[in-house]
């Protein structure tokens, strides 16, 4: 057991104005929690007043991509479309309760690449000759309060919403489309699936979770195989302006891997603020490591964002590292409908300088409630 996790709240904090001193930190500490960035509330979530004194939230959002490939060995174009409507109810002491609905269809474009080129493409083995959408219920989970300090989640819960956050690359629906910008490609979380979650919070600026999840989004309930996730968040400020670290470590029984992930944003200015991802996994995997970083620029209620990520090839995956550069504007055409400019390329895809570099050109547009 580390040493330093045993010292008395006193001098814990004692260290922690040291190290504010050294680093130049200032207070207040800001928020080091999640806050499930994931979550599909929409920018305009709507309260519903219940008889008596609790609420449900209401969000809901319409994501359409459109996205054209060139470079390849065939051009193709691909549209989908993604509906979510969600619904949390605030008891109190009593706890909270969380249900989404998703419905989704078509399958996109592939630009050959390890990692996707539209995070929202939730259909992909839908057979879109027969016109169908999938439509289901993606999380539906409660959560327990233990005092005031710590949390208890149960039901069928989607592990991103919880770890790995990021305030400008996190969100597939208003900042980055690509998987590689979204989440971290080192890590291998299993999609919405049945699980439980504890969550800590000794202050604000630190939060702690640990979660154990079916590795498979396909629940058999043999709980044969599990994921494990742990997270430490520590919410701070730098000359005044908001940040935060997140180190994860987590292991997957079904495909015998297991890594660890850093993970930074921070401000530098009222409207700028940087990104950095990095995460490492079993070299029996397709790569080894990856990492990525870019940055946001705010324009009002426009934003700007640029990202690079590289993912290290391993034996099994190729002779050569595979990169993604994804630039995009997002623009404010009214409070709840945002209409996004993307452009992605991909270099040495599937792990090969042989395969011509691709590039994805799209366009999406987002409603909300």
């Amino acid at each position: 057991m580390n040493k330093a996790l045993c010292l008395p709240a006193l001098q814990r904090r004692l260290i922690m104005v040291a190290v504010t001193t050294a680093l130049g930190l200032t207070s207040p500490w800001v928020s080091a929690h999640e806050d499930q960035p994931d979550t599909p509330v929409g920018h305009q979530a709507k309260v519903l007043h219940l008889a008596g004194e609790h609420e449900v939230i209401l969000g809901g959002g319409l994501t359409i991509v459109g996205q054209r490939t060139s470079g390849g060995v065939t051009d193709e174009s691909g549209l989908t479309y993604s509906v979510d409507l969600a619904f949390e109810g605030n008891f109190g002491k009593q706890g909270t309760a969380f249900i989404y609905l998703n419905t989704s269809q078509g399958t996109g474009v592939d630009n050959g690449a390890a990692t996707g080129p539209n995070a929202d493409n939730e259909a992909g083995t839908l057979d879109v000759d027969e016109g169908y959408s999938e439509t289901r219920i993606a999380e539906a989970w409660y959560e327990f309060p233990l005092g005031d300090m710590a949390a208890v989640r149960v039901g069928k819960i989607d592990p991103t919403g919880i770890y790995d956050g990021n305030d400008v690359a996190n969100d597939e629906t208003t900042q980055f489309l690509g998987d590689a910008f979204v989440n971290n490609p080192a890590i291998g979380f299993p999609g919405y699936t049945a699980g439980l979650n504890l969550a800590v919070a000794p202050s604000d600026a630190f939060s702690f979770n640990v979660g154990f999840f079916e590795a498979s989004s396909e629940f058999k309930g043999t709980l044969d195989t599990a994921f494990v996730i742990g997270e430490a968040a520590l919410g701070y400020e730098l000359a005044g302006l908001p940040g935060h670290v997140r180190i994860t470590g987590w292991k997957d029984d079904s495909s015998d891997n297991d890594g660890v992930g850093l993970n930074v944003d921070q401000a530098v200015s009222e409207n700028i603020t940087l990104f950095a991802r990095w995460g490492s996994q079993d070299d029996a995997q397709d790569f080894d490591s990856a990492y990525s970083l870019g940055g946001q620029i705010a324009f009002g209620s426009n934003t700007v964002g640029l990202g690079y990520s590289m993912l290290a090839a391993t034996d099994v995956g190729g002779p050569d590292d595979e990169s993604q550069l994804e630039l995009y504007y997002s623009h404010e055409v009214s409070g709840n409908v945002h209409v996004t400019l993307d452009v992605q390329s991909a270099s040495n895809p599937s792990f090969d300088s042989n395969n011509d570099d691709i590039m994805v050109y799209g366009l999406r547009a987002q409603i909300d409630l």
